[in-house]
């Protein structure tokens, strides 16, 4: 028995406003035409748009890990003692990098003393 053959309604393409065919194995979801340059335009909006929406995402992430790899290249084990949470409620984001780096400067310098 055969599939039926669904005819796929041409659509507008929501970059260039060209009518386009859309591939028939995902016509539900494709809202942009085969134009490379459409395809970029729409990616950089659809991810500028989940950023605005998910903005503290590699927020707290990234400047932990920024933290912790400037204490392995300084070789201090301060990782362990510092509640990262706690000093990013506490401090904005700047004022927690500084008060880690400050700490660094001071452990490096008093070890070598």
């Amino acid at each position: 028995m055969e599939k039926p053959v669904i005819k796929i309604k041409r659509r507008q393409c929501r970059i260039c406003r060209r009518w386009f065919q859309p591939d028939h194995r995902q016509h539900k979801r494709q809202k942009i035409c085969h134009n490379p340059e459409c395809k970029k335009k729409w990616h950089i909006k659809t991810c500028a748009k989940w950023n605005k929406k998910n903005s503290n995402y590699f927020k707290g992430i990234y400047v932990q890990k920024k933290i912790e790899a400037k204490l392995k290249s300084e070789k201090i084990d301060l990782a362990s003692h510092i509640k990262f949470e706690q000093l990013f409620k506490a401090f904005s984001t700047q004022q927690a990098i500084m008060i880690v780096c400050t700490i660094c400067f001071y452990i490096k310098n008093f070890k070598e003393a």
